[in-house]
């Protein structure tokens, strides 16, 4: 996964490719890569990969934010729209590999400035998500948790007992 605010950027979207074929990434996962809807697809898009994206502009006003997954040509996979409608920061793909198991792969991004309707769908989608085999990675912006012993503040209660609810 990848913190990339200038993933607009066409040098470093080439970077990130040759390094994906370098080291044979299948899945990459970004946040943060501040597209919008004025930039296309194609503008993002990374040769030998799928693109799936939720731009901050899709969920709220403001600019910043945003997800991407990139998926390998070979895998089969396909956009999740139940998981995709929620409106908070995340995209979803199921992957399917060449045993015919499916998988949930997921990629979210939390604000620190989030309100509390974007949280909640957030974790509405988690939850939902969560309930087969899936792999969820992101940005969620809880500095304050223990991944160790899952110690945390107030605030973060919610956060990490929604993990530990579906570990």
């Amino acid at each position: 996964m990848s913190t990339h605010r200038s993933i607009v950027k066409m040098e470093k979207r080439i970077e990130l490719e040759n390094y994906a074929n370098l080291h044979g990434y299948k899945i990459i996962a970004v946040t943060e890569s501040w597209a919008t809807s004025e930039i296309s697809d194609n503008e993002l898009s990374l040769d030998g990969f799928a693109l799936f994206r939720k731009d901050r502009c899709d969920v709220t006003p403001g600019k910043g934010g945003g997800v991407l997954l990139y998926v390998s040509n070979e895998l089969s996979c396909a956009a999740v729209d139940t998981l995709n409608a929620f409106k908070c920061e995340s995209t979803w793909i199921e992957v399917k590999d060449d045993l015919g198991a499916n998988g949930i792969v997921g990629v979210c991004y939390k604000c620190p400035a989030v309100s509390e309707q974007e949280l909640k769908e957030m974790f509405n989608a988690i939850s939902q998500a969560s309930k087969g085999r899936c792999l969820i990675v992101g940005d969620f912006n809880y500095p304050n948790i223990n991944l160790d012993n899952w110690e945390c503040n107030k605030d973060d209660e919610e956060f990490v007992d929604l993990l530990q609810d579906n570990v």
